[in-house]
Parts: structure tokens; sequence; C-alpha cells
């Protein structure tokens, strides 16, 4: 072989091995890619999330502990797995509140600031051109609080604290005229409570935390404007869950206080009583809970290393559903139209750390899907 051939021979060699290695990097950004699709943009927690009506989601506000208190947000595009950014808010806030209104618009309502002090002001966001605007301010400002969509399209907010602690007030905002009107008074001050849409279209009200922890229990009434008392729990507990089953009862699971319970109560409005539900495989506070499209209560993430499960009112017991990827509390649990669920964010349970990752569950095979996890995984991070 000639001189002159071998080194044709050689930058032939040459040139096929750095084409390889440019697939191999090519590959490689892609799959990064395909992960941060998966992920937040920004890392947050004590964020809020709503539905959009056109099937993907959007998250707004939290705490992330390089940048703060957050105004961004986020929404997700759930055929492309994408989040994209979606605007700002005028102000940044965190243990807020996002909910989907009947116009397909968003209201996000409090929170807290920067300084830990309690905001009044709202804005709405409009998922067709994307932009936030301003719109009646809350006529009392609070963080930690509830907002429930009545049937009537208006948002009942109840309780929440303020600095110097718990709050007992209660407004409802009107969408067609942008403002804020009062309901009589809780019965006394709480947050880190639940708050139920009952099939009648009032609203049950659950423990939480006043001067002490609460086991009490009241019903707004839309068509009074008022508050009655009801049947209180069987214990104390705040930084629950709650959710509506098929049959019209109401399902409260876990919660503090320290430490931590696995119990479950259900509640008749029929007959304006509880009783004891199935107890959970563990203890968990703070968890994200998701009313699936079968009707079937999603329990996911809370204070420790926990599996995911789901309470089936049809044999009054939990079943398994999994485990997510990345233990998480803080976190919020979106159900999309497609009926996934859509696990966004949370705090790491080594710290206050805020999570980016993202995960899903599909109902139809019960289990969980990370991609973004998977990938990062196998070493392309």
């Amino acid at each position: 072989m000639s001189t002159t051939s071998g080194i044709a021979n050689l930058g032939l060699q040459q040139a096929v091995l750095r084409f390889r290695r440019c697939i191999v990097f090519a590959l490689a950004m892609l799959a990064i890619g395909n992960a941060s699709a998966d992920r937040l943009n920004t890392a947050r927690l004590d964020h809020a999330a709503a539905p959009l009506a056109s099937g993907g989601m959007i998250v707004v506000g939290g705490f992330n502990q390089i940048l703060g208190t957050l105004a961004s947000a986020e929404r997700y595009d759930p055929v492309t797995r994408r989040w994209s950014a979606a605007g700002s808010l005028a102000v940044a806030r965190s243990s807020h509140t996002a909910t989907l209104l009947q116009d397909g618009t968003v209201l996000v309502v409090g929170g807290a600031n920067a300084s830990g002090g309690a905001l009044s002001s709202a804005q709405v966001y409009n998922p067709v051109n994307g932009t936030w605007a301003p719109t009646g301010a809350l006529m009392f400002a609070r963080y930690e609080h509830t907002a429930t969509l009545l049937p009537d399209g208006r948002v009942l907010v109840t309780g929440g604290r303020v600095s110097g602690g718990p709050i007992a007030t209660a407004e409802l905002y009107n969408p067609l005229l942008g403002s804020w009107s009062t309901t009589g008074p809780l019965a006394e001050t709480r947050s880190l409570h639940t708050a139920t849409l009952l099939q009648s279209g009032q609203v049950l009200i659950a423990g939480g935390f006043g001067a002490v922890a609460l086991a009490t229990a009241e019903i707004y009434n839309p068509g009074t404007n008022n508050w009655t008392p009801t049947q209180g729990l069987g214990g104390v507990r705040h930084s629950h869950g709650a959710a509506l089953l098929p049959s019209g009862k109401v399902l409260v699971m876990g919660g503090g206080p320290a430490p931590p319970v696995n119990t479950s109560q259900l509640y008749d409005p029929a007959l304006g009583t509880w009783s004891n539900g199935p107890a959970m495989s563990q203890t968990r506070v703070v968890m994200a809970v998701a009313t699936l499209q079968s009707g079937r209560v999603l329990v996911a993430g809370g204070s420790g290393n926990l599996p995911v499960q789901a309470y089936d009112e049809a044999t009054n017991d939990w079943l398994a559903a999994g485990s997510l990827f990345d233990d998480r509390y803080n976190q919020t649990a979106t159900l999309l139209t497609s009926g996934r669920v859509v696990i966004a964010g949370g705090r790491d349970p080594a710290g206050t750390i805020a999570m980016a990752g993202v995960e899903e569950y599909d109902p139809v095979s019960n289990s969980w899907t990370n991609v973004g996890t998977f990938l990062l995984r196998d070493g392309f991070e």
C-alpha cells in the first residue's frame, strides 16, 4: 500500500470517528432536551397549579432557595411534554391559590410576598393570549387559604393567615364584576384546612390550625351566604387532604399535628356525621391529592419515602398506585383532561430545596413516568 493511500485511509477513519462522535453527541443533546422538557424550567415549592381547558396546565409562583419568592409562571403541553414560560405575576408570591374559572381563565389569589407578608392582590391568566391582568383585590389579605369554584361560577376563599396568625374571614369573587364581597365569618380562625364542594353546591370546611390544631367542621351555604357548624372530625388534623367521592361523601385523610397520622374519615352530608375510614399504609402530611375520573382518590408524596395509594369507595380500601421516582412534599397534583395526573415541583425531604422534577400518573396502566429523571440517571446530565 502506498504512503498516499495509507494517509487517505487514515483520514477516512478519522472522519468516520468524528461522524460517530457527532451522532453520539447529538443523541446526548436530544436526551438532555427531552429531560428538560419533562422538568420545570424553575424549581419551585409552595406554588399553585391549575388545569387548562386545552388539556394542559399552568404552575405559578412559589419559592426557590436561590431565587427566593417567585413571580414566574410555566405552562405544560402534555402532547410535547414541554414547559414554556407563561409570563409573570405583578407581585411574587407563595402559599397562594390558582383556580380554573368557567370561562377558561385562571384566577390567582393572595399568598405571601418575599418578606412573608400576606397579599390581597389577585390576577387572572388568559391562556388564549398568554397574558396576565389585574382584577379586584381581596378585602382581607391572606395566605395558606383555600379557594373553591362554586357551581354559579363564583369563587369562595376561606380562612388562611396573616403575620399575626390565622383568620376567620371568607369572601366571594364574582368573575363577571371582577370584585369581592364578604360572606359571614367562619366560626373560628383557621389555616391549613380543607374545603370541599359538595354535590348540593355547599362547601365543607374541615380541620386546620387556629390557636391550636382543629377538629371542627362547618358548612357554607351559598343560598344564605352563611356558615353552620356540623359534626367535628374524630381528632384534630391540619395539612391533610380531602376529596369528594362518587356517593357524595367526603374523604379526609392524613395530616398533622406531629407526628402525622395515617387515618381517614368519611363525612356523610345527608346525616351530617363522620365515620372512620380505612387507614393508609403509612402516615403522611402535606401530600398531594387528586380525584381521578374513575372516582378513585390518588394520594401522592408527603413527608417521608411513601408509596402512592388510591382510595376506592366501592371496596372501601386503599389500593397500591406505584411510587414516585423522587420523594417530595409541598408539591401540586393536577388532573388533566386526558385523565392523567401531573405531580410538579415540591420540596426535597432533605431540606428546603425546591424541586424541578415532574412525574405523570397513568390510571390505565396504574404507573408513573418520569422521562427526564430516567435520562438524567443514565448519565447524560
